[in-house]
């Protein structure tokens, strides 16, 4: 299937295109690899010139104009990244509302009790979630805390020591009455964040959620990237699939009548999934949950206003997964 980079759209292709029409004067705006109302009119006055359709989409045509000669759209795409690191990424990008690199450098204080939250995934001090990646970073790179927090390096080490209420409440002593973290600490936490050895420990940590995404997989048999990705989700925003919600999606699926199409099928199966956990969650957050659970099993759509094409930003398809059939 051919792609369509359309608004909403981000990543590094939005950049790529943004460059394109910035060299031909059409577009003004910053090179911010998000695909808005500036880029959406430089696109649109770009097709006219050239006698294309101006509806605003860099579809194979357009992009052919853009690039005379160059190769596909799909040499841009993030496929080199392993599919955990994608599932990671897609579901920081929604957790936090920064794609990445800046999802790994998010930090939040006390809203919610656990001290700072912080990274891709959100890890906490209340959980003791946090505590292990800094540790696992000073062990391997051992003048990494020294470079980035400088001389406030022995104090957090020496804040690690403590016992969790020290922790917390040391936590909240760096922030405003708000939950906002101070500086310097939230410019040392950004800028740790953008290192891609902590960047490479936060997707080592989220490992055991995309095991548990897997095992999601095998258990209700569907095998595409987008199953992976939206198991993966629900392991992350909502904890786990119970067993009420497991025998309602498995009764769904006798009653339905699936198409022969097994890529279609595939994505019949995910709404079912996907619509059954919404209705099992808190009341408040089942809209949340439904938005952006069939946003992923349709590979496409609006969550918290934000467009998602997930092939197009993050290299998730409606492909059959290498790790559910034994490849890396």
């Amino acid at each position: 299937m051919s792609l369509l980079i359309r608004i909403g759209a981000r990543g590094p292709l939005v950049v790529e295109i943004q460059r394109k029409l910035q060299a031909l004067q059409w577009y003004l705006g910053e090179l911010d690899g998000h695909f808005g109302g500036g880029t959406l009119s430089a696109v649109k006055n770009f097709q006219r010139k050239n006698q294309l359709t101006a509806d605003g989409i860099v579809g194979p045509k357009t992009w052919a104009v853009l690039y005379p000669g160059r190769e596909p759209m799909e040499h841009f795409l993030p496929k080199k990244a392993s599919l955990l690191q994608r599932c990671l990424e897609l579901t920081a990008t929604i957790e936090t509302g920064h794609k990445a690199p800046r999802c790994y450098t998010r930090v939040a204080g006390n809203f919610d009790r656990q001290g700072i939250s912080y990274g891709a995934l959100q890890w906490n001090l209340g959980q003791r979630s946090l505590q292990p990646l800094f540790q696992t970073y000073d062990t391997r790179h051992p003048n990494g805390l020294d470079e980035v927090f400088d001389d406030h390096a022995p104090v957090l080490r020496d804040v690690f020591q403590k016992p969790l209420q020290e922790q917390l409440a040391w936590a909240v002593s760096i922030q405003t009455a708000k939950y906002r973290v101070m500086e310097p600490w939230v410019g040392f936490f950004e800028a740790l964040g953008m290192r891609k050895e902590f960047q490479d420990i936060q997707i080592e940590f989220a490992a055991a959620r995309y095991k548990k995404a897997l095992g999601y997989c095998r258990t209700y048999q569907v095998n595409s990237e987008r199953a992976v990705a939206m198991m993966f989700d629900i392991v992350t925003q909502n904890g786990s699939i119970g067993k009420t919600t497991r025998q309602q999606i498995f009764q769904r699926f006798a009653e339905t009548a699936f198409s022969e199409d097994p890529s279609v099928k595939e994505v019949q199966q995910l709404e079912i999934i996907a619509r059954l956990r919404a209705q099992a969650s808190a009341k408040r957050w089942q809209s949340d949950v439904l938005s952006r659970k069939l946003t992923i099993a349709r590979g496409e759509g609006v969550i918290h206003g934000e467009y998602f094409d997930l092939e197009t930003i993050y290299g998730i398809r409606n492909v059959q997964a290498g790790e559910l059939i034994g490849k890396p």
